[in-house]
């Protein structure tokens, strides 16, 4: 054979070599049974297997071995994320029970927010119950090989990588991992508001800093508002169903990022994007610190400014019908007092829900009896939100066709196109009675 065949098969013998140890590198995963982390016989056969291949290469090679923990979406983001860390932790004290050091192995866990796959059978469910593996393996140098120049390859910091997860009712956030390690409790923390209820608990409004009545198309509560994230993290929110009657696209076309302030109003942040996939839509959005915000489109739909012509016209007249037929009024339980109540309904014209703030409500000296005015046309499916003396903390919510009523049945429609058509058709018919009474249940 000559020289340069020699030379040749030197260099093919060095190529496939460094090819074998870059495919040595180990990637599995175990699964768990649904809220355990206990190691079951098919995970420790298969820790078995990769202990053993890990000892057998680290005779030649160094080696990183990294450990991340999931679950599926059943349970509350706190209890997945306690139980995928002691899923992980249960597979690291069997491999270093089995020889491997614990000093070459790194841990993370993630909970439900990092799915492997949809979490929508049982059978997809019990993939995400899972710990994945990755064993990394680098070839040590021969001792000929080392020289006083030689430096150590230099691995990419964890701070490079970005972390996905998703939020109960499909928000996914997108964010620098390191972001997300620094403020962990926080960020589990957030949370979607997407009903009336949610609302009048969170005690948020739908009205600007400057009095601007908006149509929302989703509110979020990401981490706190003292937080602040060392690079953009990307929002992608489903835009809440049934919020607004009038046409879709030429409201999302309006939308923009509202974020709020410390009197509970909203004020104009950022811009929106709006992405349509499969007939559904996305508001997506960038922020640099967390707080409350709000994707909504100021009101501005033909209806109510024909609405609020037609009132101009005939305000005089209608306010003498309307002006003592649309009150709410509430009685506390025995021997106890209404700290608080919130109000929201539905208009009939094209808007978002309207909320009734406590600061606009009435009450007694006693806090026994509240007396709210609507400015909305209202029915039965109102939703009323009220803390009592004895729960100071926690808002109740109900409706009035569940509360038990304490006087007259009928409300005056107002506030919309329809509210002022209704108010001089009634000119002509017999005058409703003036207003409802409720009485509040103990919580």
């Amino acid at each position: 054979m000559s020289y340069l065949m020699k030379t040749y098969a030197t260099l093919f013998i060095v190529l496939f070599s460094s090819m074998l140890v870059n495919a040595q590198d180990i990637t599995t995963s175990v699964l768990f049974e649904k809220d355990s982390y206990e190691l079951t016989d098919k995970a420790i056969n298969k820790l078995n297997r990769v202990s053993k291949d890990v000892i057998q290469k680290s005779a030649d090679n160094d080696y990183n071995l990294v450990l991340t923990g999931h679950t599926d979406n059943d349970g509350s983001i706190k209890y997945n994320t306690k139980l995928s860390g002691n899923r992980t932790k249960a597979v690291l004290q069997y491999l270093v029970d089995n020889g491997l050091e614990s000093i070459h192995i790194s841990i993370d866990y993630f909970g439900e927010l990092q799915p492997k796959v949809e979490n929508s059978t049982e059978s997809k469910m019990a993939l995400n119950r899972r710990v994945e593996i990755l064993v990394q393996f680098v070839a040590m140098p021969k001792e000929e090989e080392v020289f006083a120049e030689f430096e150590p390859e230099m691995k990419p910091i964890p701070c490079q990588r970005d972390t996905v997860f998703f939020l109960p009712k499909g928000t996914k956030i997108e964010m620098n991992l390191c972001d997300f390690e620094n403020n962990r409790e926080a960020m589990l923390s957030s949370f979607e508001i997407t009903t009336v209820q949610e609302m009048l608990e969170n005690e948020v409004s739908l009205s600007t800093d400057k009095g601007e009545q908006l149509i929302t198309g989703g509110m979020i509560k990401i981490a706190n508002e003292d937080v602040k994230f060392g690079k953009p993290v990307r929002v992608t929110m489903p835009v809440i169903k049934g919020f607004f009657g009038c046409n879709d696209s030429s409201v999302l076309a309006n939308m923009r990022l509202y974020r709020s302030n410390h009197s509970g109003d909203w004020v104009d942040s950022d811009d929106v994007e709006v992405e349509t996939e499969n007939n559904t839509s996305n508001l997506a959005f960038t922020i640099t610190q967390g707080g409350m915000f709000n994707c909504d489109a100021i009101v501005f739909a033909p209806v109510q400014i024909l609405a609020k012509g037609a009132s101009i016209l005939i305000a005089p007249l209608a306010r003498i019908i309307q002006k003592n037929r649309s009150t709410l009024r509430f009685k506390a339980p025995k021997g106890e007092q209404i700290r608080k109540v919130s109000v929201a309904t539905q208009c009939i014209s094209c808007s978002q829900p309207y909320i009734i703030s406590n600061e606009a409500i009435q009450y007694n000296k006693k806090r026994t009896k509240a007396k709210i005015r609507m400015n909305c046309c209202v029915s039965d499916e109102v939703t009323v939100a009220y803390k009592l003396r004895k729960k100071r903390a926690k808002y109740s919510t109900t409706t009035l066709s569940k509360l038990e009523k304490k006087g007259p049945m009928k409300l005056a429609n107002c506030g919309s196109s329809a509210g002022v058509i209704a108010a001089v058709v009634r000119l002509f018919k017999k005058t409703p009675v003036v207003s409802r009474k409720y009485k509040l249940p103990n919580q």
